[in-house]
């Protein structure tokens, strides 16, 4: 039954009326070989009302003069003996004031139900707008000064509000930390999830930002004791130290950091990852090390980049994204993250994306 509805509503109106009319020349044969005891007027509003409901106002009058006409011809020209006289007149003309005065309830019905609906989207609206900017304030606002490296982060939400999140900060004057995360699903449940996995983040960066492997665990018994059991999230924490030239990390479930060789036009990803935050409370996280050099790029992104999904149903990859990299390593590490988006967008063909997008590039300089 709802799918006729739906059919009902996709039509344009010229078909429309010719459903609906249609339906009237349905009913006048049934009220033409039944027996005059049985009235089939009420029925002619059946159409009448579909019309009006799905069509407008100027629809439902032309409906109903149409199945008046088509009553009036069964009942008076269509049988023998029957002939119009004054009562009948004056039947007739109640009965198109019924029908006038059908159509305008029922459209005065749906211009209030679509009122109704469009203040619901419009407060929908707001409300989405209201945690898209409280949601930015938990994105960095801005990048602390440090000597040796240029960085850049941002996170396009697949909706108004995601479940991706980055950040950074510097913990002394030789070490600075990276970190990106993918909250399970998007919209504003993995957002409020975010904001809180967010601050939980930072609280406990003061105390333990330079120890990957204990902040990454302390996170992960958050984030299992205040979620449910079906929530989950890809999360990297990374410290780089700009004296030693080391990038220590943890990945607990997340896209590998892509570190770029600029000299020899190469990119280096580790394949080391341990479980995923949300799924075990006792989850024990390792560090991986990995070198870097000067002129280096390294790409903490989430797998809304590499997944985007094309008119061919093939995805962006990995292996187009080192390619688009190591061809604009010369640029600010801002303007590789454009970059990024631009190919992606083209990619995609219609620069819209099913999954948050969100990225962190940083140049060793």
């Amino acid at each position: 039954m709802l799918k006729i509805f739906y059919y009902l509503n996709s039509l344009k109106p010229i078909p429309l009326i010719m459903v609906s009319f249609l339906l009237v020349l349905g009913i006048s044969f049934l009220d033409f070989i039944t027996s005059n005891e049985i009235d089939f007027f009420v029925y002619y509003s059946i159409p009448v009302i579909i019309i009006t409901w799905y069509g407008g106002m100027k629809s439902g009058f032309l409906m109903a003069f149409l199945a008046l006409l088509s009553w009036l011809a069964d009942n008076y020209y269509g049988r023998a003996g029957e002939t119009l006289h004054f009562i009948s007149f004056w039947n007739l003309g109640i009965q198109l004031f019924f029908f006038l005065l059908l159509v305008i309830l029922i459209y005065s019905i749906k211009y209030f139900v679509n009122e109704i609906e469009e203040a619901e989207k419009l407060k929908v609206r707001k409300e989405r707008e209201l945690a898209k900017k409280v949601q930015q304030k938990f994105f960095p606002q801005y990048n602390p000064e440090f000597q040796g490296i240029e960085y850049f982060g941002k996170s396009i939400p697949a909706d108004s509000v995601g479940g991706d999140f980055y950040d950074y900060f510097k913990l002394n004057e030789d070490k600075i930390s990276f970190l990106i995360g993918d909250i399970k699903g998007h919209g504003l449940a993995s957002a409020l999830l975010m904001a809180g996995t967010e601050g939980n983040i930072r609280s406990n960066a003061l105390i333990c930002g330079g120890n990957p492997s204990e902040l990454v665990s302390k996170v992960n018994k958050f984030f299992c004791i205040t979620s449910d059991s079906s929530d989950f999230a890809s999360f990297l924490y990374s410290v780089i130290d700009i004296k030693t030239r080391q990038l220590k990390f943890v990945n607990a479930g997340h896209n590998p950091p892509l570190i770029f060789d600029t000299k020899n036009k190469k990119a280096v990803e580790s394949s080391e990852t341990d479980l995923l935050i949300g799924i075990m409370e006792s989850a024990n996280y390792k560090e991986t090390t990995a070198v870097f050099n000067s002129g280096d790029i390294i790409l903490l992104y989430t797998d809304g980049i590499t997944e985007v999904m094309n008119a061919k149903n093939e995805q962006y990859g990995v292996e187009r994204l080192k390619t688009l990299i190591i061809e604009n390593y010369n640029l600010t590490a801002g303007e590789i993250f454009n970059k990024i988006i631009e190919d992606i967008s083209r990619f995609s063909g219609t620069g819209n994306f099913d999954d948050d997008v969100t990225g962190v590039v940083i140049k060793i300089v």
